[in-house]
């Protein structure tokens, strides 16, 4: 059974910003070969060369970074908490966007590879809802700005990317697509209909540039007391695999030839639902056997279907944190389930390592337990600089080697 003793001297795999980058250009968004200062020579910028195999250039990319530039593809911040060198937020207030002050710090300064909204976060002033505020157009302006604004004047020209969680239809906009919980979807039997919601989604994902989605949630309906209940497709690990699947399948359909893709998210591997007091973010204890048996043949179905990333569980399994359990992350998660896409945290579990399961004396420890145990990108949400500081001060320490 797993515990502590497994999570040991942690390393920055190459494969972690491979990934990262991997899924940028998976996504659509494009090793950079639009207008202005990316159109560089491709022949002393090779990465930026369309003729060239995706991994050809994903190589030559790698190559040409920076320690600090690496770094940045692992960060994922708040899209409301882009901020100048103060720390004040510059995209709050009514229509108000990020200004240039602010996005240098944070994508050029600092090297952020992904902005998120979560599940409650509007980073559109709502007022206006359909009169002049909260549309998907203010969301792809939102997108353009600061897209654009990454392309020109990062050295390198990488793209951001921009998650969002689109559970059931994409919520956050006025007038976009909503369908009913997944519990409810699930309660139909019908995977050909979460397949088709997972298609409508994506479109309106792709209209707005946040092609990054958080969903579809894997977790089972084993303790009516959890709260998120709802957000699960059924208590049956083979008709929430198969619902999963499907929705998966919808999510990352094509769109047209210049469309942007959309990655899907198995969430939140593994066992999240199952906490001992019915609470959330806290300790399950799962026999082995119940794990595999029941737990992860819900997960393995989004998995199977290809899905894009996964994002790991808040809470705890059997006494060790998820974030920082190599037993969950690599030995079945990489290794029984053979996932060869991007791992990422849930929000601010990395810190929690330190702050909440207190196994980590500061956050420069928790990052080096989080990636030992296979966490690609965290969503660290605040504060890029010491984020950036804490995994720098690992490298130095030779707690993460590159």
């Amino acid at each position: 059974m797993p515990d502590a003793t497994q999570i040991g001297r942690a390393r920055v795999w190459r494969k972690t910003v491979v990934a990262a980058i991997s899924l940028i250009a998976a996504l659509g968004l494009g090793l950079p070969t639009i207008a202005g200062p990316a159109s560089a020579d491709s022949t002393s910028a090779p990465w930026l060369d369309a003729s060239k195999p995706i991994p050809a250039r994903v190589e030559a990319l790698l190559k040409t970074m920076t320690l600090a530039e690496k770094v940045g593809q692992m960060d994922q911040q708040l899209v409301d908490n882009v901020t100048d060198p103060n720390g004040t937020r510059c995209n709050t207030g009514t229509f108000a966007m990020p200004n240039p002050t602010c996005m240098q710090t944070f994508f050029v300064d600092q090297h952020v590879g992904s902005v998120l909204a979560g599940g409650t976060d509007n980073p559109i002033d709502t007022t206006g809802q359909g009169g002049g505020g909260n549309t998907g157009y203010d969301w792809a302006n939102e997108y353009n700005m600061i897209q654009s604004y990454a392309i020109q004047h990062t050295r390198l020209h990488i793209p951001v990317i921009f998650g969002v969680d689109a559970v059931h239809g994409f919520g956050h906009p006025w007038q976009a697509p909503l369908f009913p919980q997944s519990i409810g979807m699930g309660a139909t039997w019908d995977p050909a209909l979460a397949q088709s919601g997972g298609a409508a989604t994506a479109a309106a994902l792709r209209a707005t540039g946040w092609v990054w989605d958080f969903a579809p949630v894997q977790d089972l309906s084993r303790d009516n007391r959890w709260g998120r209940t709802y957000e699960t497709w059924a208590e049956e690990p083979a008709l929430s695999a198969a619902m999963g699947a499907a929705n998966i399948k919808g999510l990352q359909s094509s769109g047209s030839e210049k469309s942007l893709d959309v990655a899907a998210t198995v969430k939140h591997f593994a066992g999240y639902s199952q906490a001992i007091n019915g609470h959330d973010r806290n300790e399950a204890l799962l026999p082995l056997n119940y794990l595999q048996d029941l737990i992860f043949p819900s997960y393995a179905g989004g998995i199977d279907a290809g899905s894009g990333t996964v994002m790991v569980d808040s809470g705890s399994i059997n006494g060790v944190p998820a974030t920082a359990s190599h037993y969950l992350l690599t030995d079945i998660l990489r290794k029984q389930m053979n996932f060869k896409g991007v791992v990422i945290s849930d929000y601010q579990d990395v810190p929690a390592l330190q702050n909440a399961y207190h196994i980590a004396p500061d956050l420069a420890g928790a990052i080096a337990l989080a990636v030992n145990a296979g966490v690609d990108m965290s969503m660290e949400v605040t504060h890029p600089e010491q984020w950036q500081a804490a995994i720098l001060q690992d490298v130095a320490a030779e707690k993460i080697s590159q």
